[in-house]
């Protein structure tokens, strides 16, 4: 589908980001997809980033986003990341 339209953005899913990092095939095929969106002025959303290591993992590969429990959970309000997790996606 990425080849036949010119999206902005696309999602990793979470079934891909899951355990991204214990499964090398998975991290390979992370890298290589951002990789493409890189060439082609595509953004990278990686959903479903529940602990440190994944978003270690998907911000090694170069995921431009991310989203998922780690960051915040569900809400009807919209609200302000906290502080720790910012300095953790930017630290990590």
């Amino acid at each position: 589908m990425i080849l036949n339209y010119s999206p902005k953005y696309i999602k990793l899913d979470c079934l891909l980001v899951r355990e991204i990092n214990i499964d090398s095939k998975k991290l390979m095929f992370a890298k290589s997809l951002i990789e493409f969106c890189k060439k082609n002025n595509i953004l990278v959303i990686a959903e479903g980033v529940e602990i440190i290591e994944e978003l270690k993992c998907v911000k090694e590969a170069g995921a431009d986003y991310v989203q998922g429990y780690l960051i915040a959970k569900p809400n009807l309000e919209i609200k302000d990341i906290p502080l720790e997790i910012k300095k953790l996606i930017i630290e990590s």
